[in-house]
């Protein structure tokens, strides 16, 4: 998730690069909500897409930006041959995040590791 709708990934496509922007489910206007199954899914989708296209995971480097730090982790993973990944403003430490959202009868869940 690079924000590609603004111009994130402009600068790349126009150094000659391919871009394949899309947007997390539930986010921009896409269906669906965004839950951990969800993300997991939707990269596995454009991954296989791209694969589908012709560029081999030894090719591709991963742009994430924002909440795309969970996908991030999640495509490195999943798809450790890629050549690189790129997290960009991501969350460095969630749960003060879900700590100032949270109940606090519920805050010893959100701790736990």
């Amino acid at each position: 998730a690079c924000y590609y709708e603004v111009g994130g990934a402009e600068i790349a496509a126009k150094a000659g690069y391919s871009v394949l922007g899309w947007n997390h489910p539930g986010f921009g206007r896409r269906s669906g909500l965004p839950f951990p199954a969800q993300q997991r899914r939707a990269i596995d989708a454009v991954m296989e897409f791209a694969v589908h296209l012709g560029f081999q995971p030894e090719h591709i480097v991963l742009y994430f930006w924002s909440i795309g730090g969970y996908t991030a982790s999640y495509a490195a993973k999943t798809w450790p041959n890629v050549k690189g990944v790129i997290m960009d403003a991501t969350f460095d430490d969630i749960i003060p995040l879900v700590l100032a959202r949270m109940p606090k009868f519920l805050a010893g869940l959100s701790c736990a590791v």
